[in-house]
């Protein structure tokens, strides 16, 4: 954010690619808004995701943390918590590491959107999760969704 806000300073007028772990709704915090940020492309903000599920995901999150705005790492583990405690009700067991890792795929693929409003779709051959990202790009002031999918 601050490299963005010296660049301006120093007459930048051109547009920034924003890497996921940089989080646009974080840096507009410390810049003082969008307006600074014109032009950015990244990764959609969850607290700016539109989504039904993923509104409601910012609300609870907001109400057991109060004054604090939930990042895509709050998102993701907590999907990842309903993840592995369904992955130990589909395996039987919530000690056999292997037996719970072989039904993480299914798990994910069984959770409602309340408990996964990422929206991740399974897991890879490796463990890795499975999503559709989405993108933002700031225009105007304001974050704006764009696909990522072709």
């Amino acid at each position: 954010a601050l490299v963005v806000k010296q660049a301006r300073e120093l007459g930048f007028k051109g547009g920034f690619i924003i890497m996921d772990q940089a989080k646009l709704d974080e840096m507009s915090r410390v810049v003082g808004g969008y307006a600074t940020l014109e032009g950015a492309i990244g990764v959609m903000p969850v607290s700016e995701d539109t989504k039904p599920a993923n509104q409601a995901f910012v609300k609870r999150f907001g109400q057991m943390f109060p004054g604090r705005v939930p990042g895509s790492e709050a998102q993701w583990n907590y999907t990842a918590v309903h993840a592995t405690a369904k992955a130990m009700q589909l395996a039987g067991t919530y000690s056999d590491a292997k037996a719970i890792h072989a039904k993480l795929n299914d798990a994910y693929k069984a959770l409602a959107p309340d408990v996964n409003p990422g929206g991740v779709m399974g897991v890879d051959d490796k463990g890795g999760t499975l999503t559709t990202e989405r993108g933002a790009a700031v225009k105007d002031g304001k974050i704006e969704a764009v696909s990522t999918v072709k």
